[in-house]
């Protein structure tokens, strides 16, 4: 959506920045503007605000309806009742970074690093003064662990790729350590990732497993209870006969009609 505003100057003209053979705001990109550019653009931004204004009208049953867990749950139900905007706060730093990586070309390498950096501080003291997840149990812990590692990697690798182009081809062992350090430390997010992923997947397995043979035993426990209350019980027929058997085994119709001939 932004790389269709995004033109660069050249000769005194406009062009547009991922395809400069094409006028900015001529008749054909202009077209494209109002087209797919404005609709666009509207749906980034427009989105995430409807959905703050939604839950801010909500607020005070977000955790008590159903209805609105279901439906709306996903943009909440992670973060704390005082905190429950805080998917906007994430939706506005990812359209920052976006915007600054197609608008920010004009200001060159190095300053668009600088913005970069600065952007990525003021989401980790966001983060370290928001403190936006819930904790129900200890295991949820790990999540606020997660996001500060993720920004703080960021932070880190922005960083050393700036070192790295700043330095240039004269200081090649260095640039090797920082590049080691970068791949290192991504590498080493994603298997945490992968690791906390699958601990999860293996515990809520097992849990959903246990649920299961605990209704299993109570179903069996109670079917055991019901037949020993029904051992001894008898039933007579309107022709005088009685036969042995579990009232409580019968289908309703049958027991609706031996309760009707009984007062026969």
């Amino acid at each position: 959506a932004f790389a269709m505003f995004s033109c660069k100057t050249i000769g005194g003209s406009d062009y547009l920045q991922i395809d400069l053979e094409e006028s900015c705001y001529t008749s054909r990109h202009l077209n494209m503007v109002f087209l797919i550019g404005i609709p666009k653009l509207t749906y980034v931004v427009c989105l995430p605000l409807l959905v703050w204004v939604f839950l801010k009208r909500n607020k005070y049953r977000l955790y008590n309806s159903s209805v609105v867990l279901i439906r709306w749950g996903l943009f909440f139900k992670s973060y704390k009742k005082e905190r429950y905007y805080w998917e906007l706060v994430i939706s506005i730093r990812k359209v920052c970074v976006v915007a600054l990586s197609v608008f920010g070309r004009e200001l060159g390498v190095e300053r668009q690093s600088q913005v970069a950096l600065l952007l990525l501080l003021v989401c980790i003291i966001l983060e370290i003064a928001g403190m936006p997840f819930r904790e129900v149990s200890a295991s949820h812990s790990i999540l606020k662990k997660l996001e500060m590692t993720a920004l703080l990697v960021e932070y880190g690798t922005l960083w050393c790729g700036l070192m790295i182009y700043q330095s240039g081809p004269k200081s090649e062992d260095m640039n090797v350590f920082m590049t080691l350090c970068v791949v290192t430390a991504n590498i080493g997010l994603m298997l945490w990732f992968l690791f906390v992923l699958c601990r999860a997947y293996v515990h809520e397995t097992r849990a959903l497993k246990s649920k299961q043979n605990t209704e299993t035993a109570m179903d069996a426990g109670r079917s055991d209870t019901i037949d020993k209350k029904g051992e001894h019980r008898y039933t007579f027929d309107f022709q005088g006969s009685n036969t042995i058997s579990n009232p409580l085994s019968m289908g309703e119709t049958e027991m609706v009609e031996n309760q009707v001939m009984r007062r026969f």
